[in-house]
């Protein structure tokens, strides 16, 4: 190791080898429109609870 701590990269979305100053490849547009993001889902909110219903579960807990 010629010089410790030094951060090697390679350009991004190729199999070059690493090297200290990685530059961007030329075709990178075509490499970005190929990948596709990954969309985060959301949760969707809680039904609303029917009083009845909550009340009738609560007693059939209570009674086990």
């Amino acid at each position: 190791m010629a010089k410790p701590g030094v951060v090697l990269r390679r350009p991004v979305g190729t199999d070059k080898p690493f090297v200290e100053h990685a530059a961007l490849p030329r075709d990178f547009a075509k490499i970005v429109e190929g990948s596709q993001v990954k969309k985060v889902k959301r949760e969707m909110p809680a039904a609303p609870l029917d009083e009845k219903q909550a009340r009738e579960a609560a007693a059939q807990y209570e009674r086990e």
